[in-house]
């Protein structure tokens, strides 16, 4: 009898856990792109010639992703099994003129269509800073996440970091 109360109080711990732990979000993606390894594995881009893994300055860690001129790169992720969806990113812009921007968007909709969720755009005097971006997103099947600079010329930069995902199991 000793041994079922036992057994009974050890199966009881580990349902409160496991309802507990479904109650907190989960990272399901973490892109800082500092394994050198992946080079944008798992992004589809305009150009690997203008979106690339950039180890010089505009970082945060030890690389970023680099836009260039009027460059994007997105990916898709399967969040079906996933309710409370939460994204976050950093972005920076160099040798941005009037009228260009580096953004970010999300789609709920397999990519046919991005909805805005910030954008770092030509400010005098302001170059070379990340700004941190977070957006709620809605439960969808595949979310796509989504990078575009509409620059003009070849000197025209964006760069994205610190991608992260969250979401609970549903």
């Amino acid at each position: 009898m000793q041994n079922l109360k036992v057994n009974l109080g050890i199966a009881s711990l580990l349902l409160a856990f496991l309802m507990v732990t479904n109650l907190f979000a989960i990272e399901i993606i973490n892109d800082d792109f500092d394994q050198s390894a992946t080079n944008l594995a798992g992004w589809k881009r305009s150009s690997t010639t203008y979106v690339y893994r950039y180890t010089g300055t505009n970082k945060i860690g030890l690389a970023s992703m680099t836009l260039i001129s009027n460059s994007w790169a997105y990916t898709l992720i399967k969040t079906s099994i996933f309710t409370n969806l939460q994204l976050k990113f950093s972005l920076c812009g160099y040798s941005l003129e009037s009228g260009e921007a580096i953004s970010g968007y999300y789609s709920t909709n397999g990519g046919s269509s991005w909805i805005l969720i910030g954008s770092v755009a030509y400010t005098n005097g302001i170059t070379a800073k990340f700004y941190n971006f977070t957006k709620n997103i809605p439960n969808c099947n595949i979310l796509g996440i989504k990078f575009a600079i509409n620059g003009n010329s070849g000197s025209d930069y964006g760069y994205v970091d610190n991608i992260v995902l969250t979401g609970v199991m549903k």
